[in-house]
């Protein structure tokens, strides 16, 4: 393997690009163009024999029409820079539906170790259906696609044979399954470990140069792509992974770092090295906790410990799961509010109060409302290439969305966990601690925009063992039936303490904690950020929060000034909190004043980064409510 990569040249055109781009990811115009032409096509040729049959035509449109010029500063072949939402103007397009569900993991250890002819081959051995000609149309797209890029024709008949040809074929892959329209977080699994055999000629040299080439490429056209390191075979993988990204200092991939009493100090000093430098990279998740959720979903024990995660958040098993982790809804707060409108007595205390508000949640018709979420997803989230790559779509003859995975969940996204908290303690406060006010008179001052709240009532984080007890218990009560759930295609509910961006961006009603309509929610599994509390406060109360049983996340995240902050007390912060139970840990290592001066001065700080929410993206390219919630929130990190 013979490959010259000018590291400075390519970090410089990706920043370059950046600066030009105008928004998070990169993108090309003529490429979108091209996209746009393909999909027509597709549509013209294949639109009446249903989305299935249009989906596997688009990808061979694709890996028709598609340029193979090769980026002049890249050594890896194929672009990724079309706009997947760049036909959605034409009228014609409007049956379908481009936009799949995405988030989630492939077989990528399977591709390589067999290549895509192999795969070809076991699907020609599925019984005729509609599904076997889509895939075998997908597979062949896909082989066309490779053997038009001069340098690539043979990875389309043979397995990669050494660590760029597998980073090559994993990019090919990454660019189909865009293409056939993963809306986000298509992500790349445990790669220290499924490519460990491909290092094993390499030099650390050449690793890391290939592996900052090859971020580059990531940055391209997707957001959310997820890398989990840690509990390798070897840690050699896993510290190259982490120093390339800390000297690329690049948008994207994000890192997921799997954490337990294993983990050694080469793995440990070059990730806190790398969160030191102020990229919001990587996340940390408690292995020990993940793998205890993921036990509630029935995933079987010996393949708990195979977990990676998709997306920002969410731990899965690769290349066998159809989680759909993003595909269910549910705001706590206004949960809530509803059910305080409809609620038309005067418990007579609080602890009859709770269970009502309680039987309310398990009485709602969830299983329905999450069978339809799974039915849409049937219908329009069709992606045979994303399909045939993951065990068992091929032996059962059915795509992932119709229940083909060998683990087949649906993620429950659950809003504002800390703000339901606080408003349930404030009612308990108000009407029956200090009787100021009657609970009819609570509900309608809060849709009035006019919550009652006193300085000193009770919240979710103020230590206080009752108050610990009942975030506990109000917590797991929701999990714990939302767990007891499964739809009658045998998919089981798969609970989480988040909803991406929803804390900060979404208008939702007032709240009786004193919140008003608009103002932010807690995020994760965080206290509300109306409470001024210390870190280690924080997220003591974070990991009161159930997260063996939050199998979809449970994210708390940290925001500290580097002048605040040593490596030392950084590790602390993250075993502390993990030790307590806590199953996720993201860090913004930044400077206020630094955000404060790029939002009066965007073009000095193209390459300040920040941690959104489970992705790390410039400063200056989020939205302005995102900048001013982050730079809030380390106000608040006293």
């Amino acid at each position: 393997m013979k490959i010259f990569i000018d590291r400075e040249k390519i970090l410089q055109q990706v920043w370059q690009l950046k600066k030009g781009n105008g928004g998070r990811l990169l993108l090309s115009q003529e490429e979108s163009a091209v996209y746009a032409k393909a999909f027509l096509q597709a549509q013209r040729l294949a639109r009446k024999d249903g989305e299935l049959a249009f989906k596997a035509e688009l990808l061979k449109q694709f890996s028709q029409e598609m340029s193979t010029v090769k980026v002049p500063f890249s050594p890896f072949h194929g672009s990724r820079r079309f706009d997947i939402s760049s036909p959605s103007e034409n009228k014609e397009t409007a049956p379908f539906n481009y936009h799949t569900h995405g988030h989630s993991i492939i077989n990528w250890e399977k591709l390589l170790r067999h290549g895509p002819q192999k795969i070809e081959e076991e699907i020609l051995c599925m019984k005729d259906s509609d599904c076997k000609k889509a895939f075998l149309t997908a597979i062949r797209a896909f082989r066309h696609y490779m053997r038009r890029h001069d340098d690539c024709k043979e990875l389309a008949d043979r397995p990669p044979a050494d660590f760029y040809e597998a980073l090559q074929i994993i990019w090919f892959g990454q660019i189909f399954l865009r293409s056939e329209g993963a809306s986000a977080a298509v992500s790349l699994g445990r790669m220290d470990k499924y490519l460990l055999p491909f290092a094993e000629n390499c030099s650390d040299e050449t690793i890391i140069d290939l592996l900052i080439a090859w971020f580059a490429k990531c940055c391209e056209g997707e957001e959310s792509q997820n890398i989990t390191l840690g509990e390798a075979p070897s840690d050699r993988l896993t510290v190259l992974f982490l120093k390339a990204m800390r000297l690329s200092r690049l948008w994207q991939p994000s890192f997921s770092l799997r954490v337990s009493d294993d983990t050694t100090n080469a793995v440990w000093d070059e990730a806190l090295a790398l969160t030191m430098s102020g990229c919001g990279q990587p996340s940390y998740f408690n292995s020990s906790s993940v793998m205890q959720a993921l036990r509630k979903l029935d995933i079987p024990k010996e393949k708990l410990s195979d977990w990676a995660v998709v997306g920002c958040y969410e731990a899965v098993i690769p290349g066998e799961s159809a989680p759909f982790t993003v595909a269910g809804v549910l705001s706590l707060p206004d949960t809530l509010m509803d059910f305080l409108k409809g609620n038309n007595s005067e418990p007579a205390d609080f602890d009859l109060f709770i269970a009502k508000f309680l039987e309310y949640f398990r009485q709602r018709d969830w299983k329905g409302y999450f069978a339809k979420c799974k039915e849409d997803l049937r219908k329009y989230s069709v992606t045979p290439f994303e399909s045939l790559m993951i065990e068992d779509c091929i032996s059962k003859g059915k795509y992932l969305a119709d229940s083909g995975g060998r683990y087949n969940t649906l993620g429950v996204t659950m809003l504002g966990i800390g703000t339901l908290l606080d408003s349930l303690l404030a009612i308990k406060y108000l009407v029956y601690t200090i009787h100021s006010a009657t609970l009819k008179e609570v509900t309608e001052q809060t849709l009035n925009n006019s919550p009652l709240a006193l300085k000193d009532q009770p919240f979710f984080g103020k230590s206080d063992p009752e108050i610990e007890h009942f975030a506990t218990f109000v917590s797991e009560e929701i999990c714990k039936h939302l767990l007891s759930v499964s739809l009658d295609d045998g998919t089981k509910l798969a609970p989480s303490y988040f909803l991406f961006g929803a804390d900060i961006m979404w208008d939702i009603q007032a709240t009786p904690d004193g919140r008003k309509s608009g103002d932010r929610l807690s995020y994760g599994c965080m206290p509300s950020e109306r409470h001024s509390l210390a870190v280690t406060e924080k997220l003591r109360a974070a990991a009161l929060i159930p997260h063996t049983m939050t199998p979809n996340g449970a994210p708390a995240m940290i925001s500290i000034s580097r002048n605040q902050l040593s490596i030392d007390q950084l590790k602390s912060l993250i075993t502390g909190y993990f030790a307590l139970g806590g199953s996720h840990l993201q860090c913004n290592v930044q400077d206020k004043e630094t955000m404060l001066d790029a939002q009066k001065h965007p073009d000095e700080h193209h390459g300040l980064l920040v941690r959104v929410s489970g992705f790390s993206a410039p400063f200056i390219q989020i939205a302005p409510r995102w900048q001013q919630a982050l730079i809030d929130r380390m106000d608040n990190q006293n």
